[in-house]
């Protein structure tokens, strides 16, 4: 991923927690990220539709770029995830 897509994601999670007292349980982000994976497959089923419906190879490609950037966004949460787990970790000790 690209410093321009990681870097304002990572600096949100930790806006988001910064006066946060406890830190976030394993469990909670697992919560989170299994309910934005699943938002994800939703987004990826109806691009395959979309794609079977398109009438032009211009649609097609502007679908593949936009399910490129879904999962893109899905590896920056996974990236921001641990890195609030390790943070909350490093708080704890």
């Amino acid at each position: 991923m690209s410093e321009r897509t990681d870097k304002p994601f990572q600096e949100s999670l930790r806006q988001a927690f910064k006066n946060n007292r406890r830190p976030v349980s394993l469990e909670l982000a697992a919560n989170i990220y299994a309910d934005l994976s699943n938002i994800r497959d939703m987004s990826m089923e109806l691009i395959s539709l979309l794609i079977s419906l398109s009438e032009s190879q211009e649609h097609v490609d502007l679908l593949k770029k936009f399910a490129e950037q879904v999962y893109a966004y899905q590896d920056n949460l996974g990236k921001g995830m641990e890195l609030l787990l390790s943070e909350g970790r490093e708080a704890t000790k």
